[in-house]
């Protein structure tokens, strides 16, 4: 899940700060996919973001973890994630040539595998 928010809330700063569209889309998903309270999911916002530091570097660091990707996650967990970020990004109604990338390789790392386990928990 730590991975996870790491992965949604970068790919929404990829492009700058946050915007409270973006925040209110992650608060959403942390709570409805990870089963967190407000409070909950308002932390591991605050982490993730903290983490990520400067949004010129997080392009660097989600590649970094993009390639331990297979042991991360399931194909569910994956294909969750993808819906996730792309659930994010949307609610600005634009999505950066970056943030497409990085989803199309995520969803292409998983795409020969079949979708077993279960995903969030």
């Amino acid at each position: 899940m730590d991975f996870a928010a790491l992965f949604i809330v970068g790919i929404a700063k990829i492009d700058g700060d946050l915007t409270i569209e973006e925040k209110k889309s992650i608060l959403a998903e942390f709570s409805s996919n990870f089963s967190l309270d407000e409070r909950e999911a308002s932390q591991l916002l605050g982490s993730a973001a903290h983490l990520l530091g400067h949004p010129q570097l997080i392009s660097t660091q989600l590649s970094t973890v993009l390639s331990r990707l297979d042991d991360l996650f399931t194909p569910a967990q994956a294909m969750s994630l993808v819906t996730m970020m792309t659930t994010v990004i949307s609610s600005n109604d634009r999505i950066s040539p970056e943030q497409s990338a990085l989803i199309d390789s995520i969803r292409g790392q998983f795409a020969s595998q079949t979708s077993e386990g279960g995903t969030w928990g």
